[in-house]
């Protein structure tokens, strides 16, 4: 390959890191610097979840911390919000968890 610079554009997202296409054709997985780390996310609705999600894209091991016995309120919306809680939870891990019980609680400390 000659020393021209190449122009990328992504091409997936997912776990294993970002794809990117280069302008010859070929593809290279980009690194994920988060790998190893491990984020326990406690949050819903957009800001938290958003946050999560980039973690989870940078390689990070995202677990989604939801109330028991029902999980996230925002599985169950509907209308133009109903693909929101899968759309900010992929890439991530969830666990539904009784925060007040001291058994959940120390099953959250443990993790």
């Amino acid at each position: 390959m000659d020393n021209q610079a190449l122009s990328y554009r992504c091409i997936a997202f997912g776990t294993l890191g970002v794809m990117m296409s280069d302008s010859a054709g070929g593809r290279r997985k980009l690194a994920t610097p988060l790998a190893g780390l491990r984020v326990l996310e406690f949050s819903h609705t957009v800001m938290g979840p958003t946050a999560g999600l980039i973690f989870a894209e940078l390689g990070a091991d995202v677990i989604k911390v939801e109330p028991a016995p029902k999980g996230d309120h925002t599985r169950g919306l509907g209308g133009f919000a109903a693909g929101f809680f899968a759309a900010f939870s992929r890439n991530k891990r969830s666990l539904a968890v009784e925060w007040k019980h001291p058994a959940g609680q120390a099953g959250i400390h443990r993790l």
